[in-house]
């Protein structure tokens, strides 16, 4: 069985994602099956990582990626983190979700702990993409125009 391109995706890896024919957004990757959204699309795929790597991610999610799904994504290349604290994206709450989790958590490093609603304020809320969620994303955005085109 075939495989999404994103299924072998490791820590550092940058990827493009055809959002639209000839357009792409940028994620890189990171620890705990996590990815984060460059704020940046182009009209074809860049020819350096270096013109990404430069760009600090805006989003973060952790993803899925089911062998049937559509969605384009092409490795564009690897750069290390310097060590291993610098893999993990920042940390995210996860709201209650009752009945079973009444209590808002927070994931970092991979690590879940219990904490109080004003703990989680001002940190993004945990949540998981499929590639075509992910492009979906990256076009919600484009049409907020919260993406530089180049």
């Amino acid at each position: 069985m075939k495989t999404h391109p994103l299924y072998r995706a490791k820590a550092g890896d940058f990827y493009a994602v055809s959002v639209r024919e000839g357009l792409y957004g940028y994620v890189r990757i990171f620890g705990g099956c996590s990815l984060g959204v460059m704020p940046k699309l182009t009209q074809g795929i860049v020819k350096g990582i270096r013109v990404i790597m430069s760009l600090k991610p805006r989003w973060y999610f952790e993803f899925l990626s089911p062998s049937d799904d559509p969605t384009e994504m092409l490795r564009i290349g690897n750069i290390p983190f310097i060590d291993e604290n610098d893999q993990w994206p920042p940390d995210r709450f996860e709201p209650p979700r009752l009945p079973i989790i009444t209590y808002y958590r927070i994931i970092s490093k991979g690590e879940y702990r219990r904490v109080d609603q004003r703990e989680a304020a001002g940190l993004q809320e945990r949540k998981t993409v499929t590639p075509t969620r992910l492009k979906e994303f990256i076009l919600t955005l484009e049409k907020q125009g919260a993406l530089s085109v180049d």
